[in-house]
């Protein structure tokens, strides 16, 4: 998992899919997420990292050292 620079999302990689989430204000110790999308990874071979670039751009890595970038459009903030 990673969050953005800008601290408002938070990338999760799961098995074959990343979930993103917005990051809301928090009170005290909880974060408020609310799911954003859920995209399904089309390459092969088990993902090991997950990594933002920028605000809007990820890096994910795989176990055979493969390298994939995902690009998240919408809005520039």
């Amino acid at each position: 998992a990673d969050v953005s620079p800008d601290g408002k999302l938070l990338a999760i990689l799961g098995y074959g899919q990343v979930l993103l989430y917005s990051i809301s204000e928090s009170s005290g110790d909880n974060l408020d997420l609310q799911p954003i999308t859920c995209r399904r990874l089309k390459f092969r071979g088990q993902t090991e990292a997950v990594a933002w670039l920028d605000n809007r751009s990820l890096i994910i890595l795989n176990e055979q050292r493969k390298i994939y970038w995902m690009y998240r459009a919408g809005p520039q903030n």
